[in-house]
C-alpha cells in the first residue's frame, strides 16, 4: 500500500519528464513505491541500542545482501555485530546475478548511513553509487527537484529478476527483455536490453501455456531442492503464454504443478531439466536434475549412485561374473526363518536381466562381482547372496534378514532317489532316469587304474590310481579330481561335482571299463580304460617276473652268483651252504671274476671247448661213442672198452665204473681218462 499526499502542492502530474524546477515530478515518486511494493526492501532493523535485527525468517531481498563477501544473515540474530554491519560499514552490498550482470558485473551498494536510518537504510541503492541522472537511481533513497527517471534501469531490473520476477509482453516484443544471446533469459523479440540473467551454473526455462488464453486460474508450479527448501515459483497470471527464465544452482529438485479452476487448458514446457526437455500438464510432481547430478539410479545395479536424481542409462548389471548366470536356469531353495522348513523354485535368468520363476513371478537381477542381486518385481522380496567358488553355487538371505535364508545352485538334472544304483547327489530335478540294475563288479572290493588318452589313438598320456567308495564317491589320490560315481548294470558314470567327468562300459572280454572323457560343457574331452590294479614285480629281469602285474610292488627278486671261485658269491643262493636260501636265484652269468678270467669249457675232449677260457665253467658237452666207439662203454675199472652191458656194474649205460649207480664216481672216471682229479 502506498500513499500519497495530493493537497502538496509541488507535485508535478505530467508524464512527459519535463519536470520544472521547484516541483518534484510524481511519476518518478510512484515507480519508486511501486519499486518497494515489488519487493525492493528488507527486513533489517537496527534498534537503539545498536542490535541489528532480520525477520526469522529472512526475506528474500535479505538473502542477496551481503557484507564483505558474508551474507548478513550468517550473522547472530539479533546481534551487536549485526548491527555494525547494518549502519555506517559502506560495505553493504547486492549480490544476485542478475543485478550484477545489469551493473556490468559489479555488485551495486547499498544505502547504509550511520546513525541507522528507518525507512530508507537497507532498502535503497547508495546515493553516492547512483547520482541524479544515472540510469539507475530510481532506486536511491532521495529524490530532487526537477530529478525525472521513468525507467528503473538495469540494475533494478535485475534486482526484481534476482526476486523472482519476470518480464511482460507489449505491442508483439517483450519489454525489458534480455538481447544478449549469452545471457540466460535471451530473448531473439526484446524490444530493449532490458535485465540480463547470467547464471553461474544452471540457466532453467520454464514455459507457461494456456489454452484458453485467460492464464491458469489458480494453479501454479514450484521448485523444492532436497531439503524441501523452495527455489522457484510462479503461475501464469494472464494470456495463452509466458516464458519464465531463472538460475538454479546444480543438484535434485522435485518441480510440482497444481490444478487450477480448468486444469484441462494448462500444459507447460521445461528446458534443461535431465539435459533435456520436458513437457506436462497439471497434477504433476517429478524428480529433476540441473547439471551433472546423472548417474544409476537403479539399487540393484552395480554402478549404483545414491546422489544421483536422474537414470543418465549408464547401469550396469553384469560386472567381473564368477559364472555365467546368462539364459539359464537355477535351482533355489529358499527359507523364510532359516529352520529347514522352506521351499524350491525354478528361475529362468535372462540376458536382458529380468528372471521368471517356476511359481509364475517375474523380476530383475544383478551380478556384481562374487554378489547377486534377485529383485521380485513387485518391490517385497529382494535376494542378497555371495558365490561359493569351491561349491559352484550361491548363499544368502532375503530382504536382509538373516533370519531368512536361500541358496541358489545350477539346475543338474538325474535321479535323486538316493536308492537307485545311478543315484546323483549333485542332481536337484529329478528326469525320471532312476533304475536298479545290478552292478556287474564290485568298485570297492579292490583299487583300479585309470589311463588316460586325450586323442584316442592309443596313446596313454597318463595312469592315475582310482579308488571307490562305498558312500558312491570317488576320486584320483595323486590328482585333485574327485566326485560322485554310479554303476547300473555294465554302465559306469563318474561326476565331477555337478558335471558328467567319465563315462564307460564294462567288457566281459577285457575285464575292464572302457569310455570318454568330458569337459564342464559336456564336450568328449578324451578315452581311458578303468581296469583292475594288479601288484607284482614288473621287472622282466628279475627271477620272480609277473606278467599279469601291472603296478609293481618292490618284490622283484634278482639272480645272483653261488660259484665260490666268483668275486660275488652270494653264499646262500649256494645249494650246499647252511644259509642256503630257497627262495634265491642264481645263474652263472650273474657271476664275476677277477681281472683276466674267463669262463668257458677248459677240456680239449670236449665237444664246445673254449680255448680262450681259464676258468672251466662246468658247460664241456662230450661225444661218448668217440670213446670207445659205438656200442661200447668204457669201464673204469679195468680201464679198457667193453660192450655195453657186459661190465662189472650191471652195464648201464653211462655207469662208468660198473657199480651199478649212475653217480659221481662215474664222473670221476671218465676223468680219469683224461688224467684229470677233482679236489
Amino acid at each position: 500500500n502506498a500513499n500519497f499526499n495530493s493537497d502538496y502542492g509541488n507535485w508535478y502530474l505530467g508524464t512527459d519528464g519535463a519536470t520544472p524546477a521547484g516541483q518534484f515530478d510524481f511519476m518518478s515518486v510512484v515507480l519508486h513505491e511501486i519499486g518497494h511494493g515489488l519487493g525492493f526492501a528488507g527486513s533489517a532493523n537496527v534498534d537503539g541500542a545498536g542490535f541489528g535485527s532480520l525477520f526469522s525468517p529472512p526475506t528474500v531481498y535479505d538473502l542477496f545482501v551481503e557484507n564483505l563477501g558474508v551474507s548478513v544473515t550468517g550473522y547472530a540474530n539479533p546481534s551487536l555485530v549485526l548491527g555494525n554491519v547494518l549502519q555506517g560499514s559502506g560495505n553493504l552490498v547486492w549480490n544476485g546475478a542478475n543485478a550484477v550482470a545489469g551493473n556490468g558485473g559489479a555488485k551495486p551498494e547499498l544505502f547504509d548511513p550511520n546513525p541507522w536510518n528507518p525507512g530508507s537504510s537497507y532498502s535503497h541503492f547508495a546515493e553516492s553509487y547512483f547520482l541524479p541522472g544515472n540510469a539507475n537511481s530510481l532506486m536511491t533513497p532521495s529524490i530532487g527537484m526537477a530529478e525525472t527517471i521513468h525507467d528503473p534501469g538495469t540494475v533494478c531490473l535485475g534486482l526484481l529478476e534476482d526476486l523472482g520476477w519476470g518480464v511482460n509482453y507489449e505491442y508483439g516484443c517483450i519489454e525489458d527483455a534480455c538481447t544478449d544471446p549469452f545471457a540466460c533469459n535471451y530473448h531473439p523479440d526484446a524490444c530493449t536490453a532490458g535485465s540480463c540473467i547470467y547464471c553461474a551454473e544452471t540457466c532453467v526455462s520454464l514455459t507457461l501455456f494456456d489454452s484458453w488464453g485467460d492464464g491458469w486460474n489458480g494453479a501454479s508450479w514450484e521448485f523444492l531442492d532436497e531439503m524441501g527448501v523452495s527455489w522457484a515459483s510462479g503461475t501464469l497470471s494472464s494470456g495463452s503464454e509466458f516464458t519464465e527464465s531463472f538460475c538454479l544452482n546444480s543438484g535434485c529438485y522435485n518441480f510440482a504443478v497444481t490444478s487450477g479452476a480448468y486444469p484441462w487448458e494448462i500444459s507447460w514446457e521445461l528446458v534443461g531439466a535431465n539435459e533435456g526437455v520436458i513437457t506436462g500438464g497439471d497434477s504433476e510432481s517429478m524428480s529433476v536434475s540441473f547439471g551433472d547430478v546423472l548417474g544409476c539410479t537403479d539399487p540393484i545395479a552395480c554402478n549404483y549412485d545414491a546422489t544421483a536424481c536422474g537414470d543418465d542409462g549408464s547401469c550396469d548389471y553384469y560386472y567381473s561374473p564368477p559364472t555365467n548366470l546368462l539364459d539359464t536356469e537355477w535351482y533355489v531353495e529358499y527359507d523364510f526363518g532359516c529352520d529347514g522348513d522352506g521351499g524350491i523354485a525354478i528361475w529362468n535368468l535372462s540376458s536382458d536381466f529380468t528372471f521368471v520363476s517356476s511359481w509364475g513371478s517375474e523380476g530383475n537381477w544383478s551380478l556384481c562381482g562374487l554378489s547377486v542381486t534377485v529383485l521380485f518385481e513387485s518391490g517385497t522380496t529382494e535376494y542378497n547372496g555371495d558365490y561359493d567358488i569351491a561349491g559352484g553355487y550361491f548363499e544368502g538371505t532375503m530382504n536382509g534378514s538373516p533370519d531368512n535364508c536361500f541358496t541358489m545352485s545350477p539346475v543338474v538334472e538325474g535321479c535323486t532317489d538316493s536308492t537307485a544304483c545311478n543315484y546323483n547327489a549333485y542332481a536337484n530335478v529329478d528326469d525320471g532316469s532312476c533304475n536298479n540294475q545290478a552292478a556287474v563288479v564290485d568298485m570297492t572290493g579292490a583299487n583300479w587304474l585309470l589311463d588316460y588318452d586325450g586323442g584316442c589313438d592309443g596313446s596313454i598320456a597318463d595312469v592315475a590310481l582310482a579308488l571307490f567308495y562305498a558312500d558312491n564317491t570317488w576320486d584320483l589320490p595323486d590328482y585333485s579330481n574327485d566326485g560322485w560315481w554310479t554303476l547300473c548294470g555294465t554302465t559306469l558314470e563318474l561326476w565331477e561335482g555337478a558335471e558328467l567327468w567319465y563315462v564307460a562300459e564294462w567288457s566281459y572280454v577285457d575285464f575292464n571299463f572302457s569310455g570318454t572323457f568330458y569337459s564342464s560343457s559336456g564336450v568328449e574331452v578324451g578315452c581311458g580304460d578303468l581296469y583292475l590294479q594288479v601288484e607284482g614285480c614288473t621287472d622282466a629281469t628279475a627271477c620272480n617276473y609277473d606278467a599279469s602285474a601291472n603296478t609293481d610292488d618292490g618284490s622283484c627278486i634278482y639272480p645272483t652268483c653261488n660259484d665260490p671261485l666268483a668275486c660275488n658269491y652270494d653264499e646262500c643262493s649256494d645249494p650246499i651252504s647252511i644259509c642256503y636260501d630257497a627262495t634265491a636265484c642264481y645263474e652263472a652269468s650273474a657271476c664275476t671274476y677277477a681281472i683276466g678270467w674267463s669262463l668257458g669249457c677248459t677240456y680239449s675232449d670236449a665237444i664246445n671247448y673254449d680255448p680262450t677260457a681259464t676258468v672251466d665253467d662246468g658247460s664241456c658237452e662230450y661225444d661218448m661213442p668217440s670213446i670207445c666207439g659205438s656200442g661200447t662203454y668204457y669201464d673204469a675199472v679195468t680201464s679198457t672198452c667193453l660192450p655195453d652191458g657186459t661190465g662189472t656194474g650191471g652195464g648201464c649205460p653211462g655207469d662208468l665204473d660198473n657199480d651199478g649207480n649212475i653217480n659221481t664216481n662215474d664222473l670221476l672216471a671218465f676223468l680219469a681218462v683224461f688224467g684229470t682229479t677233482c679236489p
